[in-house]
């Protein structure tokens, strides 16, 4: 089996995921993880870990693959989870950001916002 960084190099044109009728190439989900690596660095995210609740799908992807290029743990945040249960997590962890989808936007802003973590927000499959 091929890593990435080899299919990247010589298939960038190639799907590297498809969701439904959506797709991403190898050089599509570089460039996308590489923007989410740069907007996470720029929150002060440099030694992790950081912290996800997106659904399954192709955001979520985008995700590990920018946490990849960080080189930083990846905790991840259940969607069921009771606020308390994400604060809880969030002190326990130490994650430096949180990168979450925009619907769960008020149980994270309640924990996150006490915090000072910082959250970069996927609506759709757009981040923010």
């Amino acid at each position: 089996m091929k890593g990435f960084a080899t299919n990247l190099a010589e298939r960038p044109g190639h799907p590297a995921l498809v969701q439904g009728d959506r797709s991403l190439t190898y050089a599509e989900l570089h460039e996308r993880a590489s923007r989410l690596a740069g907007a996470l660095r720029a929150l002060g995210v440099d030694e992790g870990p950081l912290a996800v609740t997106l659904p399954n799908g192709i955001p979520f992807l985008e995700a590990m693959a920018a946490s990849a290029k960080l080189a930083v743990a990846v905790v991840n945040l259940n969607w069921h989870l009771r606020p308390d249960e994400v604060a809880w997590i969030l002190e326990d962890s130490g994650a430096e950001a949180v990168v979450a989808d925009d619907r769960l936007r008020p149980q994270i802003e309640a924990v996150a916002g006490d915090r000072a973590v910082p959250v970069v927000w996927f609506r759709g499959d757009e981040p923010d």
